[in-house]
């Protein structure tokens, strides 16, 4: 592509994105274009200074956000924890766990990640949370070097147009970014679209009033509960949960779930790998209860392996509460996006 033709591509896209928040799907339609050139496309206006965001939906779908106005702006410089928007119509959010998988450590198995991928898409599944661990760092098969184990991450973890990946990084990202000093978050951000990762060592969402936190490592065995009800973690390779009170009160729960590795790197505490499929069921504004499903591998298929519920009482102040963070349902229009570009 020439520099011109690169100029005119990103001229159009502004202009597309001036006009309407278009979503991801949707501009791939309207560019005429691939996954590959159009994250190239938003990457290059961000480099010539376009601040961009991205609106996370319940059912994958990612909007593209071009601030028309200062106020605007400031709002989206300040969406912090991520947003992902459920809709009127919705009782429940399904989305998969998973967890260190350790790419490049030579025991890794690609084949688990695509079943994973093929059980989402099944269960009408449309959000999977990764609790680190993405790459074996220093301890990689044949020393390979960090860049190298970042696009072989990129290149083969699966893809689904209408699931997103929200990621946090472990103590294998953090021990290799010390001796090499890249960005793994954006690095990994910049290259895909449907796998966002938090650049710190948590990744916060909300979902309508309540809040969901990932972070790798539960140190020492300690929760920290008063700012999220659901607390994800990895790193110790087998599935545990603790449901317990806030600061003993009965009526303020919260839910900790460690999750089991998805891959056959040496477990801690057994041998097979597993994933969760975990059902939030909501009450209006706040989540009334959780649905947890363990899936083993057995020759490489996902089999129900254990379930267990956990419910959220009432209190008066989640009943108060404006609901946050949801919008009516609109069909992505690619079909007729389509028609008009031809």
């Amino acid at each position: 592509m020439t520099e011109q033709e690169l100029k005119d591509r990103k001229t159009k896209l502004v202009n597309l994105l001036r006009q309407k928040n278009y979503t991801y799907n949707e501009l791939l339609y309207l560019m005429r274009t691939n996954e590959r050139c159009l994250t190239k496309y938003l990457n290059q206006l961000q480099l010539d200074g376009f601040d961009m965001s991205k609106r996370y939906y319940s059912d994958g779908r990612t909007k593209i956000i071009l601030p028309k106005n200062l106020n605007e702006l400031e709002q989206c410089k300040n969406s912090s924890p991520i947003q992902l928007v459920t809709f009127t119509n919705e009782t429940q959010l399904k989305s998969l766990i998973i967890s260190d998988f350790h790419m490049c450590c030579g025991a890794e198995n690609l084949k688990l990640l695509d079943e994973a991928f093929e059980l989402a898409v099944k269960n009408g599944i449309h959000t999977i949370f990764c609790c680190g661990d993405l790459i074996n760092g220093v301890r990689s098969y044949n020393q390979i070097n960090l860049q190298d184990q970042m696009d072989y991450l990129i290149k083969n973890y699966p893809h689904d147009k209408n699931i997103l990946s929200f990621m946090v990084l472990g103590d294998h990202e953090k021990e290799i970014s010390e001796k090499e000093v890249i960005n793994i978050a954006r690095g990994i951000n910049n290259a895909r679209n449907d796998m966002i990762v938090g650049e710190g060592d948590t990744l916060k969402l909300q979902v309508r009033n309540e809040f969901i936190k990932m972070q790798h490592i539960l140190s020492g065995g300690n929760v920290i509960t008063t700012d999220a009800k659901i607390r994800l973690f990895g790193h110790s390779h087998f599935q545990k949960t603790i449901f317990g009170s806030v600061c003993g009160h009965p009526t303020h729960k919260y839910l900790a779930i460690t999750a089991p590795a998805t891959s056959y790197a040496k477990c801690m505490a057994k041998s097979f790998p597993s994933m969760l499929q975990m059902n939030i069921k909501f009450d209006r504004n706040y989540i009334s209860s959780v649905e947890l499903i363990e899936y083993n591998f057995v020759n490489n298929k996902p089999q129900w392996y254990s379930e267990e519920h956990f419910i959220f009482p009432k209190t008066k102040k989640e009943m108060a509460l404006t609901q946050k963070n949801v919008e009516y349902y609109q069909p992505e229009h690619t079909s007729k996006v389509l028609k008009k570009t031809k």
